[in-house]
């Protein structure tokens, strides 16, 4: 008498059934061509604008830089942490940056205004808080 073998409901592999993956063809005159657009005209003024953040996206290459600053200003203390909020600051210890909380979903240009700004302050002697409360402060005015 041959043994019985009980099978899990659960186990996924007896449902799993192997399909040949189909090859993807390329022809060598192709069918269609894919166009993208980063510009539009606004219907009320008649302008040429930019969707979204594209006239700004080179200055992302600057940013990271400006991050990289920021973590070197205050290289001693925030070596320690991997992913830390910090006085207004997130720290990432991984990737050597800092930023200003909160101001990742802002624009680019924006975002280095801002970071801009902290720099100089700090190097004019302030500290983050301070440099933080001016930021806010410059904000109003503009």
């Amino acid at each position: 008498m041959a043994a019985q073998v009980q099978n899990s409901l659960f186990d996924v592999s007896l449902y799993l059934v192997d399909k040949p993956k189909k090859k993807r063809v390329r022809y060598k005159k192709p069918t269609y061509k894919k166009s993208y657009s980063f510009t539009h005209i606004n219907p009320f003024t008649g302008e040429l604008e930019y969707n979204g953040d594209e006239k700004h996206i080179f200055r992302i290459r600057n940013l990271q830089h400006i991050y990289n600053a920021l973590f070197c200003y205050y290289d001693n203390i925030f070596e320690q942490f991997e992913y830390k909020e910090y006085k207004g600051l997130t720290i990432w210890g991984e990737e050597k940056q800092a930023e200003i909380s909160n101001t990742s979903h802002l624009p680019i240009k924006r975002r280095l205004l801002l970071h801009l700004w902290l720099l100089r302050y700090l190097r004019e002697g302030l500290s983050i808080e301070e440099s933080l409360e001016r930021i806010r402060n410059e904000e109003k005015k503009v």
